[in-house]
């Protein structure tokens, strides 16, 4: 839109347009801000979903390791029993 676009409009009219541009733009800096709240909350759910992750691998490579010794000292134990025996 020109400036000679602009001349022909009545002021009444052009008074109205610049009311409707600006709820128009109230309304997009609106959804605007609202979608970069989700975003962040989304972001903030992807991080504690990678940390519940990471704390889940922890746990079971913890469990992985209790096993192991678990299963050392058994071998252990039989072995030293039927040495003893």
């Amino acid at each position: 839109m020109t400036e000679s676009d602009l001349s022909s409009w009545s002021t009444d009219y052009l008074g109205r347009m610049v009311k409707i541009c600006r709820q128009r733009v109230r309304e997009a800096q609106e959804a605007f801000a609202a979608s970069q709240q989700e975003e962040r909350r989304m972001r903030k759910q992807l991080a504690r979903t990678e940390d519940d992750e990471a704390y889940a691998r922890r746990l079971a490579d913890e469990l992985e390791a209790m096993q192991i010794e678990l299963r050392r000292r058994t071998i252990a134990a039989v072995v030293e029993s039927e040495v003893t025996l």
